[in-house]
């Protein structure tokens, strides 16, 4: 693979399913290494792989679209990756499954 020092993917996650979003996010750590990646995704399976995680929101109102974003670390991280997996803000049996992802995804 060539050394293009900055490579963005916008929703990579189209179209696959927990297990290959899995192997997605460990070939995307490999990419990553040596160079910076943004990579957009609404699957926890790739997101628990990120070095950074991101949460963005978009506002929109009759004059403007605000974007917002905010580094996510620690619990709040956990929170988000149950959030993506399960839907709800909060279930614990997700975030259990979250912190397991994320340790599983640095190992």
């Amino acid at each position: 693979m060539d050394q293009t020092p900055t490579l963005i993917f916008d929703e990579i996650d189209a179209n696959i399913g927990g297990r290959l979003g899995d192997r997605v996010g460990r070939k995307m750590r490999e990419i990553a290494s040596g160079r910076q990646i943004f990579l957009i995704t609404h699957l926890p399976q790739i997101a628990s792989f990120a070095e950074r995680h991101f949460k963005v929101t978009k506002k929109v109102s009759k004059s403007a679209t605000q974007v917002n974003y905010v580094q996510l670390e620690g619990q709040a991280r956990v929170r988000e990756l149950a959030e993506m997996m399960s839907g709800q803000k909060e279930s614990d049996i997700a975030k259990t499954h979250a912190e397991a992802m994320l340790k599983s995804a640095s190992s």
